[in-house]
């Protein structure tokens, strides 16, 4: 693996990639999950072997605990001094399915505080970029329930004045855009699917100075849902360094600090903001990348997902 990543590095070498290898290898859900030692001496193989190429950053992506876990918690898949990654990144979700309700997230899965030691202790503590390799609200369909406030409320203490303040080593967000269907329910993680949603998520980026590309595919939108009605979107954070990403893989497209990178994608991707293609051995729609902020997203237009691209940053 280490040699191929040389090779892609390689090949575009006028871009910045970001791998993440074996996320959330902390929990027990995947083949490769809760073997630390079996991580650590893969991570440090495939590291060797890339030769750490300047244009390539490695990301170090445990799932992120609760609050009250401490370091110990993720120390023992940290890798030693001279494989130390590029980004430190987690994912971190709400979805209440043991209770199946749909309510607020609960205080022990707060998107800051559940982050925090992971933040401080790795991120901060050896001064590398901390990232939210994957988060989102899912809502739990068919079981009613307000999908408007808990989504809007889940990203939105993400880019509050506390997480500015809590989490200063933050750089990218990445939100994780797909409807799942896992523990007996169908989960909408999405943020872009439903008209009001996506129309106030455009609309709070936009307050907040954040970037984000988004492509539209013609087919009209599905019915309204009974959302209520779009609220007034916080003070800005002047987090103008922190880049958003909505995307339905673990890989995806975004910028950081005005550095784009774009691999692959299943559909040919045009940019009209300057940004490099996307290439494609397969294509269903042309995707156009806006050069300004939308304040609402188009009434006849539903955001296409960002497949299969990956992320982009300055590495340090």
């Amino acid at each position: 693996m280490g040699q191929k990543i040389g090779q892609i590095a390689q090949k575009y070498s006028d871009r910045k990639l970001i791998f993440r290898l074996w996320h959330e290898m902390n929990g027990c859900w995947y083949y490769y999950g809760c073997q630390p030692d079996a991580f650590k001496s893969a991570w440090n193989q495939v590291l060797d072997a890339s030769g750490r190429p300047p244009n390539v950053a490695f990301a170090w992506a445990p799932n992120a605990g609760n609050v009250g876990d401490g370091p110990d918690f993720y120390s023992n898949y940290w890798p030693d001094n001279n494989h130390l990654p590029d980004i430190v990144a987690t994912s971190i979700y709400w979805k209440d399915e043991q209770n199946g309700i749909n309510a607020p997230y609960q205080p022990q899965r707060d998107p800051i505080n559940a982050v925090q030691v992971l933040h401080d202790h790795f991120s901060a503590g050896y001064g590398i970029p901390f990232f939210y390799a994957e988060t989102a609200y899912g809502f739990l369909q068919g079981l009613g329930g307000d999908d408007f406030t808990v989504k809007t409320q889940w990203y939105r203490r993400l880019y509050s004045a506390d997480a500015k303040k809590a989490l200063p080593m933050l750089k990218g967000i990445m939100w994780f855009e797909y409807l799942k269907y896992e523990d007996n329910y169908n989960k909408d993680f999405r943020l872009l699917y439903d008209g009001n949603i996506a129309s106030q998520f455009a609309q709070d980026l936009k307050s907040y100075g954040l970037p984000l590309d988004l492509g539209y595919d013609s087919t009209p939108p599905p019915p309204a849902t009974t959302n209520q009605a779009p609220s007034t979107a916080p003070s800005s954070t002047d987090a103008s360094s922190i880049t958003t990403v909505v995307s339905s893989s673990t890989s995806v497209v975004t910028s950081v600090n005005g550095t784009l990178l774009t691999i692959t994608a299943p559909v040919n991707a045009t940019s009209t903001s300057g940004h490099p293609k996307a290439t494609s051995t397969s294509s269903t729609h042309t995707r156009a990348y806006p050069s300004t902020w939308p304040t609402s997203l188009p009434t006849n237009a539903v955001p296409l997902n960002l497949r299969n691209h990956c992320w982009a940053k300055n590495r340090q």
